[in-house]
């Protein structure tokens, strides 16, 4: 498993040599024992005590430091990365391109469509015929296009936007009422 600390604030430390006692703003979020971990990803400052690193180290845990905006490289402490470090490393490169960017903003896009038309499908054959009259089945064809030739990630974060409205209307009216939602909400959603 990996730990990834992508938000500053956070403090990892030893707890009994066999955790790591993950605390937000002095706040115990949570207790990871050390055995379950691969490598432990921290995106962002973060404070770790060098009694926890040295229990990381003894137990073969990799502690990958990723760039920041003065360094391009991601650093490797420990005996491997593991797979989701490696591929968080390959990320962080290609978010530094533009084109690639662009490209994997366009692909991530592409499948949440799909995975919208897919649902539909789904519905539809669960006895939700109507849905095809709520989101056009014309109006799906048109979308790969709009993300394929969209100029830059703005013009993709509309096109998500705008997809995004109506896939959630079509929740709206299809979703029975008992699970009905009235706005996003986060960390932990306060819907079922």
């Amino acid at each position: 498993m990996e730990l990834i600390i992508d938000k500053s604030g956070y403090e990892l430390k030893n707890e009994t040599g066999r955790c790591v006692r993950l605390m937000y703003e002095g706040q115990m979020v949570q207790r990871i024992p050390i055995h379950l971990l691969d490598s432990v990803v921290l995106e962002s400052n973060a404070m770790l005590e060098a009694n926890l690193l040295r229990h990381l180290c003894e137990a073969g845990v990799s502690l990958v430091l990723m760039p920041n905006r003065s360094s391009s490289q991601a650093v490797t402490l420990g005996v491997n990365g593991g797979q989701g470090a490696r591929i968080r490393q390959l990320q962080h490169a290609a978010f530094r391109q533009p084109e690639q960017r662009l490209s994997m903003a366009r692909r991530w896009i592409q499948m949440k469509l799909q995975s919208m038309m897919s649902s539909a499908s789904m519905w539809q054959t669960l006895g939700f015929e109507d849905i095809g009259q709520r989101y056009p089945t014309a109006d799906w064809q048109k979308w790969p296009q709009r993300i394929a030739n969209a100029a830059d990630l703005d013009s993709l974060r509309g096109i998500e936007g705008v997809l995004s409205r109506h896939w959630f209307a079509v929740l709206r009216e299809t979703v029975p009422v008992h699970w009905a939602f009235e706005q996003r909400n986060r960390r932990p959603p306060a819907d079922p």
